[in-house]
C-alpha cells in the first residue's frame, strides 16, 4: 500500500529497501472492450466490416460428435474414414467399486486392572 500511494517517489522501475526489492513491472498489452457499450458480439461485427480478413479469428477443429453419428448410422465407414486419417476407438478404463458391508463387526475391548 505504501509504495502505491508513493509511487512518484519512485525514480526507477525498483527501488531496493533493506528487507528486499520492490517495483512496478510493466505488464504486457491486452486489448479490452471500450465500454459495456461495445459488446463482444457487436465488436466482432464491427471488426468485419471495418477491417475484413483481419482481427478476428474462424477456429477451425474436426467435428467428433458428427463423425461418431454418422459412423454409427453406417454413413461412414473405417476406410472413409482412414483416407482422411482417422480412425474409431474405444478404450476401457479400470474401476473398482468396493462392496458395502451389511454386518457390523463388534470388537470386545479387554481392559486390564
Amino acid at each position: 500500500a505504501f509504495c502505491i500511494k508513493n509511487r512518484a517517489k519512485f525514480k526507477e522501475p525498483t527501488k531496493t529497501l533493506d528487507n528486499g526489492t520492490v517495483g512496478f513491472r510493466p505488464n504486457p498489452l491486452k486489448v479490452l472492450q471500450l465500454d459495456k457499450s461495445f459488446t463482444i458480439a457487436r465488436t466482432l461485427e464491427l471488426l468485419k466490416n471495418i477491417f475484413p480478413g483481419s482481427y478476428v479469428k474462424v477456429k477451425e477443429e474436426r467435428n467428433n460428435d458428427e463423425i461418431l453419428t454418422d459412423f454409427n448410422a453406417k454413413i461412414l465407414d473405417s476406410s472413409s474414414l482412414e483416407s482422411v486419417g482417422l480412425r474409431i476407438d474405444r478404450s476401457e478404463t479400470f474401476f473398482l467399486s468396493p462392496s458395502t458391508v451389511t454386518e457390523t463387526v463388534k470388537i470386545k475391548s479387554e481392559v486390564k486392572k
